[in-house]
């Protein structure tokens, strides 16, 4: 299993379009926004390796299967709403997501780090309401994703 801790940044959401892919499509004009600026968030993924063996000696790897990648993040909400709606195709709700880590230590370039997650579907959500500010926390089950990258398909959305 491997596991991506990482803090400090924005969450951004776009529509995704059908059919469900482990790439960034979109529709034309897609609906999208900035989530939330982001406390925590942690990607979980697992996979099966089987070793082939030739005469009792490892030989190489095989991927056997593969789980679907789950994403959890604890935001604080800017207010703006989200309503992912099914693309013609889809069965059920989805959206590409954009994580921009802040790298402000390493100054103007690169300015994050940044992943994309795509085909997400929402498990679970949680709101709490703060004195100050609310705060959401999201599990995304998703079809697959791709980070650390230098740059975003998103812009570079404010941290």
């Amino acid at each position: 299993m491997e596991v991506i801790n990482q803090k400090e940044g924005s969450l951004v959401w776009v529509q995704a379009s059908a059919p469900a892919s482990t790439a960034w499509n979109t529709a034309s004009a897609p609906a999208s926004g900035v989530l939330g600026f982001v406390e925590s968030f942690s990607l979980s993924s697992a996979r099966t390796v089987a070793t082939q063996m030739d005469r009792g000696l490892p030989k190489h790897h095989k991927e056997a299967s593969r789980e679907a990648p789950e994403l959890q993040v604890t935001y604080r909400w800017t207010g703006y709403g989200i309503g992912i709606v099914s693309a013609d195709g889809a069965t059920m709700q989805m959206a590409n997501l954009e994580f921009r880590g802040a790298q402000a230590h390493l100054g103007t370039t690169p300015t994050g780090r940044y992943f994309q997650f795509y085909g997400a579907a929402l498990v679970s959500r949680n709101w709490s309401e703060g004195a100050e500010f609310d705060q959401v926390q999201e599990t995304w089950r998703l079809l697959g994703y791709s980070g650390e990258n230098a740059t975003g398909f998103m812009g570079n959305h404010t941290v």
